[in-house]
């Protein structure tokens, strides 16, 4: 009898849990091959190395819009009705004023409108002694003098021979703020791009690209200007238009690499 011997041989290179198999046969002797599957580099994997930066930018300007409120108030001693009717002829010389100096109706705006009992403490009980009603407008004048604002003095002067009004919070701006807005986006990226490459820098890294922006737009704040009726009421007003300044704050977040050197 004719013996036949099977020989196996086993090749192993580099098993790992990802290899695969492969097989190849020759006559007589069969051969099994475990090849191992080229794996992705490690660095895919690292953690991402982020700088987080603040970058502010501003810029100022001339205002060129001027807003303020008007307050009415009337008290009648019968009723609310007729404290009613005292406000709106109260408002209606406001409104006659405005006309005066081409204030367009868009620009008036409603702003406050309340009817209250008035009541008297003196001797320790209240006593209802009439009706009150206030009504406030927000009054918007455009395309004011650099100079002086005018004409918002002599509006305002016409508004204080009203008897029984309040003007307040009068405050500047500037009507179309996109180029100024525009401008300090830049000013304030390029403030928070040296910052992120300073601390690259420091860190021997390298600058790579902005993955997160966030911001936030803040301008002046309106400054409160009161004025009344004054029994001595012979000189103009006027009023000091001042600057505008829109102020732009971001936020980036930047990656960082590793430095590569060139042999």
């Amino acid at each position: 009898m004719h013996k036949i011997f099977l020989f196996l041989t086993i090749v192993l290179f580099s098993v790992t849990p990802e290899s695969y198999l492969s097989e190849a046969s020759e006559i007589g002797t069969h051969t099994r091959y475990l090849t191992s599957v080229p794996q992705p580099s490690s660095q895919c994997c690292a953690p991402q190395t982020i700088v987080s930066v603040s970058g502010v930018g501003s810029v100022t300007g001339i205002p060129d819009t001027a807003t303020f409120s008007v307050t009415v108030t009337a008290t009648d001693k019968t009723s609310s009705k007729s404290a009613e009717s005292a406000a709106a002829a109260l408002t209606n010389q406001v409104n006659a004023v405005l006309d005066s100096f081409s204030v367009p109706n868009t620009d008036r705006q409603t702003t406050g409108l309340s009817v209250n009992p008035v009541y008297d403490y003196s001797d320790g009980n209240p006593k209802l002694t009439g009706q009150q009603a206030t009504q406030s407008i927000s009054v918007t004048v455009r395309r004011i003098s650099p100079e002086n604002g005018a004409p918002v003095g002599d509006i305002i002067d016409g508004l204080v021979e009203i008897n029984g009004i309040v003007i307040s919070g009068v405050s500047f701006s500037i009507s179309d703020q996109t180029a100024y807005l525009e401008q300090a986006r830049g000013f304030a990226f390029n403030d928070a791009k040296s910052k992120a490459l300073q601390y690259a820098q420091l860190s021997l890294m390298s600058l790579g690209n902005p993955l997160k922006i966030s911001d936030s737009t803040s301008a002046n704040v309106p400054y409160p200007l009161y004025f009344a009726k004054s029994a001595a009421q012979d000189t103009q007003t006027t009023v000091s238009v001042g600057t505008f300044t829109v102020r732009v704050e971001i936020s980036i977040d930047w990656s960082l690499g590793l430095l590569t050197t060139h042999k």
